[in-house]
């Protein structure tokens, strides 16, 4: 059941952060060393998760973009000069995703946020999710998908909220995948943390998003 349902949280994350081709949409990249080094600073660390979280690699596209019917933006005008992220998971099942970009001026990280967190976001999730969560492996059945845009707590100067869940069947078994994102804009940094739990939510996820937010610049 293990393997499985690590196979399932990790397509369950990637879409959020790098599951799209690359996509003439997308940002421009120059990276400084100073922003890559502040990019690095606003992610999640071990010692926010303690100990019983292990340290994952991450699959990386760093010019992907999600893109939909009715929800493809254009944020070729941006520039990010500093990007990074990590992923930990806990008992080979919960997961978080952390990743933080920097951009050119704080007026660009505004309007790319703002340009990012429309309704129709959530819809293009919850698609990729079970395109992604099909291709996860052979015999798995998707009984249920969802996704919505969800309150935000109050942490950095913007951030939005999105709540997806699938219910999936294979091999006999049936796992409950919740999916909670959040997006934080501080100063000309943005953050997202993906986290994926099985039958459960991720508890702690206003404190993680916290001590994120703190470190943004």
């Amino acid at each position: 059941m293990r393997r499985l349902a690590l196979l399932l949280v990790v397509c369950a994350f990637v879409p959020a952060a790098a599951l799209a081709a690359t996509n003439p949409r997308a940002e421009k990249r120059h990276h400084t060393p100073s922003d890559m080094a502040q990019a690095r600073r606003s992610l999640l660390r071990q010692s926010d998760v303690g100990p019983d979280w292990a340290r994952l690699s991450v699959p990386s596209n760093p010019n992907a973009t999600l893109d939909c019917p009715g929800y493809d933006p254009d944020f070729s005008r941006f520039t990010i000069t500093g990007e990074s992220e990590v992923a930990y998971t806990y008992q080979s099942l919960d997961q978080i995703l952390s990743s933080s970009e920097v951009f050119r001026s704080r007026a660009q990280a505004i309007a790319d946020f703002e340009l990012g967190a429309r309704p129709e976001f959530a819809g293009c999730l919850r698609r990729v999710l079970v395109r992604s969560l099909g291709a996860a492996a052979t015999g798995v059945t998707i009984r249920s998908a969802s996704a919505r845009k969800a309150h935000a707590p109050k942490v950095g100067e913007r951030a939005a909220a999105y709540k997806l869940s699938a219910v999936v069947s294979a091999h006999g078994l049936r796992i409950h995948i919740y999916l909670d994102l959040l997006a934080i804009q501080r100063g000309r940094t943005q953050a997202a943390l993906v986290f994926t739990g099985i039958d459960s939510p991720v508890p702690s996820q206003l404190s993680y998003a916290r001590a994120v937010a703190a470190r943004m610049r």
